[in-house]
């Protein structure tokens, strides 16, 4: 199994930019909806990606003018 990454947007628009910018680059991507605990993410929609990609992936995005957050799951202390 490939260990994925989830990428965060503001908008809609940047989510269907950054897909495009993704695919664009010849990097497989996935549009899937935001994780419930991303709070800070205004978009409802977030991006997976392959994580051997996510460094080829942040530069074509970079490129490409379109802001992204990392999503990083908050881990509950048991």
């Amino acid at each position: 199994m490939t260990e994925s990454a989830i990428l965060l947007f503001d908008t809609t628009h940047q989510a269907m930019e950054g897909e495009s910018a993704i695919i664009g680059g010849g990097f497989w991507c996935d549009m899937v909806p935001r994780p419930p605990d991303a709070m800070k993410a205004l978009c409802g929609l977030a991006i997976e990606v392959h994580a051997s990609d996510l460094e080829d992936v942040r530069a074509a995005l970079g490129a490409a003018g379109i802001p992204f957050e990392l999503y990083k799951p908050e881990v509950e202390a048991f």
